[in-house]
């Protein structure tokens, strides 16, 4: 149905909006670790709030971005315009939501 292919379209973008920032994770664990090994308290708290604050901005601009963008992604995909009306507004809350996981995956 035009729901379920709207859906998986979405899924699969949001999906590819997270990997942009999946490697941040462990970039932020390799360095904490490291930081933590040099025992340089005052350069890891440094290191966690510009990560954080690169992260709270970066993360947001993008997901405004695609979400304004939605509609084309989803007709990149799929040549069915009642997928791209169905999956405009789920894929936007995608991103939006999106964003808190980016956030909460950073210091995981």
């Amino acid at each position: 149905t035009v729901a379920l292919a709207a859906v998986g379209i979405s899924v699969f973008l949001t999906f590819a909006y997270l990997a942009l920032f999946g490697g941040v994770s462990i970039a932020v664990q390799a360095s904490t670790a490291r930081l933590v090994g040099e025992g340089t308290r005052d350069d890891l708290a440094r290191f966690l709030r510009t990560t954080l604050l690169l992260v709270v901005t970066l993360a947001p601009l993008g997901a405004l971005l695609l979400g304004w963008r939605a509609g084309d992604l989803l007709a990149l995909i799929s040549e069915d315009p009642a997928v791209r009306e169905t999956g405009t507004n789920y894929l936007r809350w995608s991103f939006a939501a999106g964003v808190f996981l980016t956030v909460n995956n950073a210091y995981m």
